[in-house]
């Protein structure tokens, strides 16, 4: 059997689920055992405070964070940032990436694997970035 349910917008919200069978002459079984089902659609939500002497801010997500890295060049390699709860830091000195590009990316990953990602500049400058993500056409 199939269940359509829009879980849109959800972050770790947990439902509890039944199940019953009726056939075509009305007879009804008795109810399932109840099963937890967690619904996730939505990836961490991360906030740089600092990034021109080094990269900090704070990420949080309903179901948990798995996994926070940052990239000085322009995503070619990630690297772990510290955690300590919804706190990040990221000391530039310990950058072993290819050269910096002049942009902080933060990606983070919840416990179901939802991702999300924020930008911010690594210098002051009076000139504009260009910062280019992957599309997806479907």
């Amino acid at each position: 059997w199939l269940l359509p349910v829009n879980a849109l917008g959800t972050d770790g919200e947990s439902v509890q689920v039944v199940a019953r069978a009726v056939d075509t002459a009305g007879n009804v079984s008795p109810l399932s055992a109840p099963t937890m089902v967690v619904f996730d659609t939505t990836g961490p939500l991360i906030t740089i405070s600092e990034s021109l002497a080094s990269g900090a801010g704070s990420v949080t997500d309903g179901s948990g964070v798995a996994s926070l890295q940052v990239s000085l060049d322009g995503g070619l390699s990630y690297q772990d940032a510290l955690r300590s709860g919804d706190a990040w830091s990221f000391d530039y000195g310990l950058w072993t990436g290819s050269p910096p590009v002049g942009v902080l990316t933060v990606r983070a990953v919840d416990v179901h694997g939802n991702v999300s990602q924020a930008v911010a500049p690594t210098e002051q400058a009076s000139y504009g970035y260009k910062v280019f993500v992957p599309l997806a056409f479907r």
